[in-house]
């Protein structure tokens, strides 16, 4: 029999209005999965709901069957104390007498051979009442908002560091934290302040060990990713990433890193590395081993303009020559609340979940933890092609509430990969956007920076540059040119390519050497025609 996962996702009880006597029922509500975490869709399934007294071994003291169909999201929802009766009476249950465990068990041929699934105890249900009776109020209600401005907030973690602080089961590969709407899914990161460094960054913390005894990465340790799931062939699927990965040579006083983007081409349902920035700064297209600051296994072209060398000559056209709370929902799993708006360190959220700092430094506004591989998921669904699931990165000055006009030069956004090394956690990559001179409200001037660490090295070095103009900068901060390389080679790997450029009469020519170390140049047809 294949094992299969039950993930319970709610108890909420519906109590008599005499408080002092037990529940009736209690709803029960769950997600059920295969061995592969796959959801167990539109399918009958046979349920065992048992509650046991004293421990995780104790008597059974009532238990009941439900036989439902899962919905198309593999959900199913169900009122203990309704079902079948296998043993006791739920009305009989004196609960002032636990501990009490719900056992859960589950036939996903909805016949008898039931299989536990899991044995959790009922810490404070079906006592929310008397909880509540008893003055333990954390969450407060606006409306339709549940909202707590008391402290930090942990889910899965008693010792919350952050706003919000979410830790998973650290037995497997885990989605912590999931973001759904019907339409597009914004993630929204905002900073703040009158300094040119304070930014919204996404950090992508990795260590091995476990997250309360973290050990040193290894060469080959992947410490991020970034990636583009859509929906095709009934599943979410990834089709495009960026990931962030430990190089060789890595210590306590060395924190060599890469960068590498992935994408899947038509024919095909792979993923393929396509591009890598390495700890040095080389960058490799097509090839996974750059040698040179721009590695190229393929052919270079040039839609506009040229090559600019050294000398400050831009050669154009071919040549020839030599060269080179309450509020919330309480179960087993955890809590929940679909009342609307839930607001942390903020009495006004305007989104579904909105983390508002303390506003006096810099501070992780919300981590995510997970003793395995830590997912963050957005997911957006829409029949229109430009929603889409969004990172957005804002950033003023002044504070949240009261936001002035960045200046020149202020940091926007970052995204950085921190490696644990050396007892900490350390920022070994990252991307980050800028503001360049002259941005005004007419004028929005931006550019794309790319960092990575070298061998032997502790510090990131800017590695490329986008500027808002559109040119490329390998080793260089000022490129004049669509794309410039400095204190570095162009590397061509493939001998038979080379770099196709188009004269003014609109011909397209390939410069290419050959075995001989001879410039050859050949009339082509031009990419795209």
């Amino acid at each position: 029999m294949n094992k299969y996962l039950l993930l319970m996702a709610v108890l909420v009880f519906s109590l008599p209005k005499a408080w002092a006597q037990a529940p009736n029922s209690f709803n029960f509500q769950a997600v059920v999965r295969n061995q592969d975490a796959e959801l167990v869709s539109e399918s009958s399934v046979g349920l065992q709901i048992s509650i046991l007294s004293g421990g995780v071994s104790g008597d059974v003291v009532y238990s009941e069957i439900h036989r439902k169909v899962t919905s198309t999201f593999g959900s199913v929802s169900l009122q203990v104390g309704t079902g079948t009766i296998e043993s006791g009476s739920f009305a009989d249950i004196d609960w002032s007498a636990g501990p009490f465990f719900l056992q859960t068990a589950i036939d996903l041929n909805n016949g008898t051979s039931f299989e536990v699934i899991s044995t959790t105890e009922m810490v404070s249900v079906p006592f929310a009442l008397y909880a509540n009776q008893s003055g333990d109020v954390v969450w407060q209600k606006n409306n339709s908002t549940a909202i707590y401005n008391a402290g930090n907030v942990g889910i899965g973690t008693d010792s919350p560091s952050a706003k919000l602080e979410i830790t998973g089961d650290g037995t497997s590969n885990a989605d912590v934290l999931t973001l759904r709407n019907s339409y597009s899914t914004a993630l929204r990161l905002y900073g703040s302040g009158n300094e040119d460094f304070y930014n919204s960054s996404l950090i992508l913390h990795r260590a091995r060990g476990t997250d309360q005894a973290p050990s040193e990465l290894v060469a080959g340790d992947r410490v991020g990713g970034m990636y583009a799931s859509p929906f095709v062939g009934g599943e979410f699927i990834n089709t495009s990433a960026v990931h962030m990965y430990v190089e060789e040579g890595i210590s306590s006083t060395s924190f060599p890193t890469n960068i590498r983007f992935e994408t899947t081409g038509k024919e095909s349902i792979s993923r393929q590395e396509r591009m890598r920035i390495t700890g040095d700064g080389n960058v490799g297209i097509g090839t996974d081993a750059p040698i040179e600051t721009l590695s190229v296994n393929g052919t270079v072209e040039s839609m506009v303009g040229g090559f600019k060398f050294p000398d400050g000559t831009v050669q154009s056209t071919a040549f020839t020559g030599n060269g080179s709370s309450t509020r919330w929902a309480t179960g087993s799993t955890g809590i929940h609340y679909t009342g609307g708006r839930v607001g942390v360190g903020i009495t006004t959220p305007t989104s579904k979940m909105e983390v508002m700092g303390e506003g006096s430094g810099n501070v992780n506004v919300l981590t995510l933890k997970n003793d395995h591989t830590a997912v963050f998921r957005v997911f957006a669904g829409s029949d229109s092609d430009n929603n889409n699931a969004v990172i957005f990165l804002g950033r003023s000055r002044g504070t949240t509430t009261n936001p002035t006009n960045l200046q020149s030069n202020d940091r926007v956004g970052s995204l950085y990969a921190q490696a644990y090394l050396g007892d900490a956690y350390r920022t070994t990559s990252g991307i980050t956007m800028y503001l360049e001179n002259g941005v005004s409200s007419a004028s929005f001037a931006t550019d794309l920076r790319f960092e990575t660490t070298g061998q032997n090295e502790i510090r990131r070095e800017e590695r490329m540059r986008i500027t808002g103009d559109g040119n490329v900068g390998i080793g260089t901060e000022e490129p004049e040119a669509r794309l410039q390389v400095k204190s570095g080679d162009i590397y061509l790997e493939d001998v038979n390519s080379g770099v196709i450029m188009k004269s003014p009469n609109g011909a397209c020519w390939r410069l290419s050497i050959d075995d001989e170390g001879g410039t050859t140049v050949e009339a082509i047809t031009c990419p795209g025609e």
